[in-house]
């Protein structure tokens, strides 16, 4: 079991645009280190300069999602989750590749692909878009 917290600001946005989140997730992870699989649920606030969403500036998004990572060589993984946010009815994902530089650092790449699905068309009006992802995690221990 484990929690996690972020905080960020959007980068896909025009310079002009900003958008800067914040919020928190609870996971719980079957498996062992090195390949498992892990369900959990968040909360995040967003505040933008623009109207984003339903002609809001501040909104709150609540998620669920799914990820499970396989290890493919002693310092690299394979990442993939599915997320979502059942408030907006977005659905997202993304598929990555971690590395280890130390035991308790890592950093990854890969791509998140976006889809908004209006549920008043009949699920047939979808928009789509993918967004690169970079990240850096350090584990902190005492």
């Amino acid at each position: 079991m484990g929690f996690s917290a972020s905080i960020g600001q959007l980068l896909a946005v025009p310079t002009d645009s900003v958008i800067f989140f914040t919020g928190g997730q609870s996971m719980v992870t079957l498996g062992d280190i090195q390949n498992n699989i892990t369900f959990g649920v968040g909360f995040y606030y967003a505040k933008s300069s623009f109207k984003a969403i339903n002609e809001e500036k501040k909104f709150f998004l609540s998620n669920f999602y799914v990820s499970s990572q396989k290890q493919i060589s002693k310092r690299v993984y394979l990442i993939a989750e599915g997320i979502y946010f059942g408030n907006y009815n977005v659905l997202s994902g993304a598929l990555g590749i971690k590395v280890t530089i130390k035991e308790s650092m890592t950093l990854g790449f890969g791509i998140m692909p976006l889809a908004w699905i209006d549920p008043n068309i009949n699920n047939s009006d979808i928009d789509a878009g993918a967004l690169p992802i970079i990240t850096f995690r350090m584990l902190f221990r005492h």
